[in-house]
């Protein structure tokens, strides 16, 4: 089994000689292969990605911020989803009032999701969107019952 891999700072990618041979990038450093396997250890519980170091050594680095397009991408698939998981709930209320009248929610909790899904839909349009910290809350009962 060979000890050493080639690691290359332009690709940030690991090659090996006998694999790669034609494929190999100018810039290969060698590197332990005991130290490219803590490498990936280490990556696998961490955010941070693999780069170079100054030396062309592979480091875990941190990865670059999110841009303003990503980050609304992001905040919108969110606002999505936590109007899709509260359907059911705005739907069974209205099927248990058209039928027996008897209802799961109260009046005050229906009240509360139909605010908290109005304030999703107008979150995109906030200044604060789509920060995290600015997004709308769950209603405390809600947040217990999921």
């Amino acid at each position: 089994m060979t000890e050493i891999i080639l690691f290359s700072p332009s690709t940030c990618g690991a090659y090996l000689p006998d694999v790669h041979e034609l494929d190999i990038p100018d810039d290969v450093v060698p590197v332990f292969l005991r130290n490219w396997e803590a490498l990936l250890n280490e990556l696998a519980t961490t955010p941070k990605k693999i780069g170079a170091g100054p030396d062309g050594q592979p480091i875990l680095v941190e990865p670059p911020p999110f841009d303003r397009a990503t980050l609304q991408s992001i905040g919108l698939e969110w606002r999505n989803a936590q109007l899709a998981s509260t359907d059911t709930l705005v739907a069974r209320h209205r099927d248990e009032l058209e039928g027996s009248g008897l209802t799961t929610l109260t009046a005050v909790q229906y009240s509360d999701l139909q605010m908290y899904r109005q304030q999703l839909r107008q979150w995109p349009q906030r200044e604060e969107f789509p920060s995290i910290q600015y997004r709308p809350q769950l209603p405390d009962w809600l947040s217990e019952r999921t």
